[in-house]
């Protein structure tokens, strides 16, 4: 966005503005350039003067399109409510509350990546919840994921590893003991489990039953994470048979 403006201040002095918005190579950021010229009257006649200013604007937090993760919603599941204790009495009941909690906290601007069992074994009822979901939707294959001629996917993979922020993360449906980075610092987004599993160090488990329904960013996953803490072995824990002289 640029542009030159009129910002006199009395019949002395002409002055024009123009101002230049521009992106950043830096996430999150912009590129902003401001140059006025300035036409003064003096005694002596008159005196020009140019000013330019470059300098880099970060937006407030809600300019910024943000990040989610969840798993294992189930939309048509009628048994999930039952083995997973969910406070509903009908499945339609489940889908509409599940609908509610994500578009009231995800934009359309926003990505959220799906781990996987997103609708329980039906590519018509996953595309009639793709369609009714804000942001934009990456699939990590789950175990009862039909995706075979659903549009509304940016992209599905197997599993994932993003860079977000300063984090390295490391996405499967499966939880994992151990993982690609795990000894520097990777973290481990999966679901599956159901809130099943206490996770190992250094991962979590995002399926909406661990975290009341909603997607979930990596600000509040991070709270509940326990670090991975790398210490060298001093015991040998698993071995069947000694090594032959």
């Amino acid at each position: 966005m640029e542009g030159w403006s009129d910002s006199s201040h009395a019949s002395e002095c002409s002055r024009l503005v123009w101002n230049a918005i521009g992106p950043s190579t830096r996430a999150r950021s912009s590129i902003v350039a401001k140059a006025s010229l300035e036409i003064r009257k003096e005694s002596f006649g008159f005196s020009l003067r140019i000013s330019i200013w470059i300098f880099q604007h970060s937006p407030n937090v809600r300019d910024m399109t943000k990040i989610f993760f969840t798993s294992d919603l189930h939309f048509g599941h009628k048994n999930i409510i039952r083995h997973c204790h969910r406070p509903f009495a009908t499945v339609e009941e489940m889908d509409e509350a599940m609908f509610f909690t994500w578009n009231r906290k995800v934009a359309p601007e926003d990505t959220v990546y799906v781990l996987g069992d997103f609708a329980f074994e039906s590519a018509k009822r996953a595309q009639q919840a793709l369609d009714r979901l804000k942001g934009k939707k990456i699939l990590i294959v789950g175990n009862h994921d039909k995706f075979s001629g659903v549009s509304g996917w940016e992209s599905v993979h197997d599993m994932l590893t993003l860079q977000v922020g300063e984090n390295r993360l490391f996405l499967c449906h499966y939880p994992m003991r151990d993982w690609p980075g795990k000894w520097h610092g990777v973290i481990h987004l999966y679901g599956h489990v159901h809130g099943n599993l206490i996770p190992e160090p250094g991962s979590m488990d995002v399926g909406v039953d661990v975290w009341g329904g909603a997607p979930v960013s990596l600000e509040e996953i991070l709270e509940f994470i326990n670090p991975f803490a790398p210490k060298p072995s001093t015991q040998s824990f698993l071995r069947f048979r000694a090594w032959e002289p």
